[in-house]
């Protein structure tokens, strides 16, 4: 039976917070200073609680973002107003510890990780049987890990999804609350890798739809293509997320996501990447050597706009113009079809409108929320707003424009037999920019304007008109 005498220590890493503190610290590390990661190797030889402590003098977390597990927050908080102490007992480094305990102010004391000793598992144990005897305190933990601990306690309380666990703890000790996640995980995967994003890879078939190459061959090279893109860009999604975790948990939106929110666990996030990367490169080996070369600089250039590119203004717009372009060239280099000067130009005008309405969307919200400063993790301004949207607007009208002039060229001439249904075609192109940004202005569209397309029926009717002009011109 619980003794409402007993103190109860608590873990941080997976319980108390919904994340790892020592992986997000060598996350910072590695955005700030990619030199870095080649020096926690170097540290990590010199054992574990050297590797920690290095860590948090080299980085820093915001623990006042950190994804708290509030039903165990609740639970302690009542438990500490009931009169009973709490202290915080982790394997992390005990100045983080601090900092959290500082932060929280509920908790009686602290222990952490010290400059050689690690507190984990039997020194945890130890530590805690040596401060309060045996069975004298409850603990709350999560993993195996924790078992060594749990054997030590008067009650064993959880947070977990695992029955097996549970049982092997009740083999030893007496156990209390279990708190289960109510998010699966296989939920939260899906979510973090963003299929609905995958909608943007459908650029990688245009060039054989321009070309007129319908044919089975081409066909099943740019659906693989296609596939290839999709895995790569959610294992980019997932690396992005990785690195963006304290700016994304101070976003009103982004901080319900699942590697920010904790619904996802770091190390989860690191296995996904593993397998999208590993799945995507089986795939596009056994493609055009140009279209490999392709992966790889979309998945670089990519890299670069996560660890830093996105904070330069202007810069961060441009690369988001180009990863456009670039699926564009990959599809053509998948089917071994010439991309033309005239497609390019069309999609990169675009492609910089969409990216630039993203940065308008976002600025609009922090206004509305009367956020002082600058656009979190971007290097944009309030003041800066009118002249995105401005910038936006004409990069989309310029792809209207391209589209007129491309009308006019002998290209057209050659493919089309009826090229003046392509005007339809343009005045299509000119109303949907000029509805995007209209509802933009209005504050109609959320943070993703991809989101919006998809849920707009007006856009399927602009998409589905095209491709019977598009026909009807050939």
């Amino acid at each position: 039976m619980e003794n409402k005498g007993r103190p109860i220590a608590v873990d941080l890493d997976g319980t108390l917070v919904k994340t790892d503190t020592l992986f997000e610290l060598w996350l910072r590390l590695a955005k700030r200073d990619a030199s870095g990661v080649f020096k926690s190797a170097w540290w990590l030889r010199k054992g574990l609680a050297y590797f920690k402590g290095r860590l948090v003098g080299q980085a820093q977390i915001n623990v006042a973002t950190l994804p708290y597990h509030l039903a165990v927050l609740d639970y302690l908080t009542t438990q500490r107003i009931a009169g009973r102490k709490l202290w915080l007992v982790t394997a992390s480094d005990s100045r983080i510890a601090r900092q959290v305990a500082e932060h929280l102010q509920i908790f009686e004391g602290v222990m952490g990780t010290e400059e050689g000793v690690n507190l984990s598992g039997r020194n945890k144990a130890t530590a805690l049987v040596n401060k309060f005897g045996l069975r004298g305190f409850d603990y709350i933990g999560n993993s195996r890990k924790d078992l060594a601990v749990w054997e030590k306690a008067g009650t064993a309380h959880a947070v977990t999804n695992s029955d097996r666990l549970r049982r092997i703890v009740a083999k030893t000790t007496l156990v209390g609350k279990v708190w289960r996640s109510k998010r699966s995980a296989l939920k939260a995967m899906w979510a973090a890798i963003r299929p609905h994003q995958w909608v943007k890879n459908l650029l990688l078939l245009i060039p054989m739809l321009a070309d007129h190459q319908l044919n089975w061959i081409v066909g099943v090279k740019a659906g693989r293509a296609f596939v290839v893109f999709c895995l790569i860009a959610s294992a980019i999604y997932l690396i992005n997320d990785m690195l963006d975790l304290e700016a994304d948990r101070r976003h009103p939106t982004k901080r319900y996501r699942p590697l920010a929110s904790g619904e996802l666990s770091l190390w989860q996030g690191t296995a996904m990447v593993i397998v999208l990367l590993g799945t995507g490169a089986i795939i596009a080996a056994g493609l055009d050597g140009l279209f490999v070369k392709m992966v790889i600089t979309y998945f670089l250039l990519n890299l670069i706009y996560s660890l830093g590119a996105k904070q330069i203004v202007l810069l961060d717009v441009i690369i988001l113009a180009v990863l456009y372009g670039l699926r564009i060239m990959a599809g053509g280099a998948a089917a071994n079809i010439a991309v033309s000067d005239w497609l390019m130009a069309l999609i990169l005008f675009l492609a910089l409108s969409g990216a630039l309405m993203k940065r308008y969307v976002e600025l609009s919200r922090v206004k509305e929320l009367a956020v002082k400063g600058n656009l979190s993790g971007r290097g944009y301004a309030r003041a800066d707003m009118a002249l995105v949207g401005q910038m936006g607007i004409m990069s989309g009208f310029l792809a209207v424009l391209v589209m007129a002039l491309y009308i006019n060229s002998t290209q057209v001439a050659r493919l089309y037999r009826h090229s003046e249904y392509w005007w339809l075609v343009a005045l299509l192109l000119l109303y949907g920019v000029s509805r995007g940004w209209l509802n933009a202005y209005r504050g109609k569209i959320g943070d993703d304007p991809v989101m919006y397309i998809i849920r707009d029926p007006i856009y399927y009717w602009i998409i589905g008109l095209t491709i019977v002009l598009a026909l009807l011109a050939i």
